[in-house]
């Protein structure tokens, strides 16, 4: 082996160990303070009446059962031997858990997609859809989805596994093809595909009903215009919601497209390919790939409340102000 391959060797072994270390500790806190953030303020009176932020608050529950059942483990593994690589038991649960979370953080965002575009819809047939009703029928339906598609983990994942990318892994070729393509097909690209689609439909429905305002206000005659439009506040207020959280709604669609698809490709790659030891230059290339591909998964699960707050205008930023001043004026009033 060579001197520069020797160098190459070492800088990605020791970039595997930063990601592991650091990063994904910086990502653990910051993304457990967003999602506690996030539930609170989604679940405030004046945003909790819109089916999408009961869903973008589901949401946030299952980043956070991504990031404890996922980034715990990383970061113990980078300074001591990790529990789930010795304990098979421990081993499933942790995938299982893991994996249902990040399938639910997806699915999630998928039928708010589609609750956003019934909303949005010209029939009023469609605008109905759009209930607390469905919203849950739809959580019970991709809730028992999520269990559905990860069961193969709980018989295919096994410790002390070589030549892979993790000590606990499918233990078996055929595991690790059939639960790697699971998740990338029915965990990742499927959500995806679905929420992408409807996003895009959400977005031409929009684009309809602002042409339809439009060519409404220029027929009316100069007497219409001038009578009063009888629209309560109420109704302002929560058209100003619902535009504000389909902003936000599809600033995560985005982020989730652009952070997990990586990571879909590279589980494909490694499910049909052995990985080679860290120790040769290959096989630290690809494990420094898959530290920066499962990165930006757990990115993926941290950002939406400082996505939210950047794109969900001044109902969520107010929102988030009005309930920080009430939680200060409480301790303020109990240290007296």
């Amino acid at each position: 082996m060579s001197s520069s391959d020797a160098n190459l060797i070492t800088n990605w072994n020791n970039a595997s160990s930063i990601i592991n270390g650091y990063v994904i500790i910086g990502i653990y806190v910051v993304g457990l303070i967003g999602n506690l953030l996030n539930i609170f303020v989604l679940s405030q009176k004046t945003l909790r009446t819109s089916t999408s932020a009961i869903l973008l608050l589901c949401s946030s529950i299952a980043g956070i059962i991504v990031l404890l059942s996922g980034c715990t483990s990383r970061i113990i593994s980078n300074w001591t031997n990790e529990l789930s690589d010795i304990y098979d038991w421990l081993c499933k649960f942790r995938n299982f858990v893991l994996y249902f979370g990040r399938t639910m953080v997806l699915c999630t965002i998928t039928i708010a997609t589609i609750d956003r575009w019934f909303s949005s819809s010209m029939h009023v047939n469609r605008r109905q859809k759009s209930s607390m009703k469905n919203i849950l029928i739809g959580l019970a339906i991709v809730s028992f989805y999520s269990c559905i598609i990860n069961i193969p983990i709980i018989f295919c994942y096994e410790t002390n596994q070589v030549g892979t990318l993790l000590m606990c892994y499918g233990s078996t070729y055929s595991c690790r093809v059939s639960t790697d393509m699971i998740y990338a097909i029915g965990s990742i690209l499927v959500p995806l595909t679905i929420m992408t689609i409807f996003s895009l439909l959400l977005v031409r429905n929009v684009r309809q009903m602002n042409n339809r305002i439009q060519h409404t206000s220029s027929s009316v005659s100069n007497q219409e215009r001038k009578q009063p439009q009888h629209i309560t506040p109420a109704l302002q207020r929560r058209k100003k919601i619902d535009r504000q959280i389909l902003i936000m709604l599809l600033a995560q669609v985005t982020l989730l497209f652009v952070l997990t698809i990586p990571q879909a490709v590279q589980k494909v790659y490694t499910s049909f390919n052995t990985v080679p030891s860290r120790r040769t230059l290959s096989g630290a290339i690809q494990n420094g790939i898959f530290s920066i591909f499962s990165c930006l998964s757990y990115i993926a699960s941290a950002m939406p409340f400082y996505i939210y707050t950047l794109s969900g205008g001044s109902v969520f930023r107010n929102t988030f102000f009005d309930l920080m001043k009430n939680a200060y004026q409480k301790l303020l009033h109990r240290s007296r």
